[in-house]
C-alpha cells in the first residue's frame, strides 16, 4: 500500500443531484448516463486539514481534463521524502519535525510540507506557488543535494540511492504542481 497522486486540471464544478449519495451504484450510474466522456472527481479533505490548501476549488464534485499522476511511494518513503525536502528545500535541518512547528509561516514549499499524507487534495492558486518554488529553487536543491551526496554538506547526507529518489521525486512533485497550476489540483489516495 503506498500514497498515489493524480493531477487534473481544467476544473468545471458539477452538480450532483442532492438524492444522490457519493460513490453508490447509483452515482457511478448517474456519471455514466449524464458524463459518459468526461472524468469526474469528488474533491474532499480527511477533517479540517488543509482548508487553506483548497485554493479556488473548494470542495465539491468537478469535471476535470489532462489527468495524469504518480505513485509518491509508500506513506514512509513519502514522509521521508518530504522530511528531505524540508531540509533541502526550506532549509530546516530538523526536517519536517521542525518545519511542523512553523505552521503557516510563509517559506518554500510550506504548503506541501504542512500537508497530511492521507486523502485530500491542493488546488490552483497554491498550485501555482507551488510550482514557482519547485521552479525558483531548483538550482539551489541541486546544489545542496550534490553536496549531502558527496558528503559534504554540514547538516545532509544522502546516499546514492536517497539522492536518486529524492530527485526523481522532486521531478514528479514539480510536474504534479506546475500541471495543476492555474486551473487544477494535486489529489493525494
Amino acid at each position: 500500500m503506498g500514497l498515489d497522486i493524480s493531477v487534473v486540471t481544467n476544473l468545471r464544478e458539477v452538480q450532483v443531484p442532492k438524492e444522490i449519495e457519493l460513490y453508490s451504484d447509483e452515482y457511478y450510474d448517474w456519471q455514466r448516463e449524464e458524463y459518459p466522456f468526461e472524468d469526474i472527481w469528488a474533491l474532499g479533505q480527511v477533517g479540517n486539514y488543509g482548508q487553506d490548501r483548497y485554493g479556488n476549488y473548494p470542495p465539491g464534485t468537478y469535471m476535470a481534463e489532462n489527468i495524469t499522476g504518480f505513485r509518491a511511494g509508500s506513506y514512509s518513503g513519502y514522509g521521508e521524502w518530504r522530511n528531505t525536502l524540508a531540509k533541502v528545500g526550506a532549509g530546516f535541518a530538523g526536517g519536517s519535525q521542525e518545519a511542523w512547528g512553523h505552521d503557516g509561516e510563509k517559506y518554500p514549499f510550506e504548503e506541501l510540507i504542512n500537508y497530511s499524507d492521507a486523502d485530500g487534495y491542493i488546488a490552483a492558486p497554491i498550485t501555482d506557488k507551488l510550482c514557482n518554488d519547485f521552479e525558483d529553487f531548483e538550482k539551489e536543491m541541486t546544489d545542496v543535494v550534490d553536496k549531502a551526496w558527496l558528503k559534504i554538506h554540514p547538516t545532509i547526507e544522502l546516499s546514492g540511492e536517497d539522492k536518486d529518489w529524492f530527485l526523481a521525486k522532486w521531478d514528479d512533485w514539480k510536474d504534479a504542481m506546475c500541471t495543476a497550476s492555474g486551473n487544477g489540483a494535486v489529489i493525494w489516495h
